[in-house]
């Protein structure tokens, strides 16, 4: 459904939708959600935010309508798209960024089945498997990636250092556990009073 479309609200009376989110109920009906809804149901607020990292309901409403139309071939057990929300929950976006990711990643990884699914299709090509076998690694290295950049921005690139081998030579000293090279904050009053 398209920004702007006319829908039936669940008092049967048409009305002007912004922002909706079409996700299928278990009728095989729509659900859309407006701003409205938003408004009149706090739930619906908390589980956009728990769901995608962010607290702007037009934003989450968005989310939801992009993720459940990546979904190809929504299966009739799962006509409400429980299994990719909840894809969506495991991550647990913490903010926006995270939010966008965590969307990006779940499509991704829906496509990448999607076109595992299509090369093991009885009769296929050779042609045709091998194009949707591509399709899929390709898809899988874009998730790895994805989670990658997820890593990072979590850990705000911060970096860690591991050191296997240290050789100490005769007359040299050595340290082992962590070296923190941070002066106390009355160093300064230490020195200050001392003369060379």
């Amino acid at each position: 459904m398209a920004q702007n479309d006319m829908a039936t609200g669940s008092d049967g009376k048409s009305t002007s939708t912004e922002h909706p989110a079409s996700l299928p109920n278990g009728s095989g009906q729509p659900k859309v959600w407006t701003r409205d809804d938003l408004k009149r149901d706090p739930s619906l607020w908390a589980a956009l935010k728990e769901t995608f990292g962010t607290s702007h309901g037009g934003l989450g409403i968005q989310l939801l309508v992009q993720v459940t139309s990546a979904v190809p071939n929504v299966e009739p057990f799962d006509a409400n798209a429980d299994h990719t929300l909840a894809a969506l929950r495991g991550i647990g976006p913490r903010d926006t960024v995270e939010g966008l990711l965590a969307t990006q990643m779940v499509a991704v990884h829906n496509q990448a089945m999607e076109f595992r699914r299509r090369a093991a299709l009885p009769g296929q090509p050779p042609a045709g498997v091998e194009l949707n076998v591509n399709l899929a690694t390709k898809s899988e290295r874009t998730f790895l990636a994805q989670l990658d950049a997820l890593d990072r921005h979590r850990s705000k690139g911060a970096q860690k250092m591991n050191v296997e081998h240290v050789h100490i030579h005769g007359g040299a000293q050595g340290v082992v556990g962590s070296v923190n090279h941070q002066q106390p904050a009355d160093a300064s009053v230490e020195d200050h009073g001392k003369s060379n």
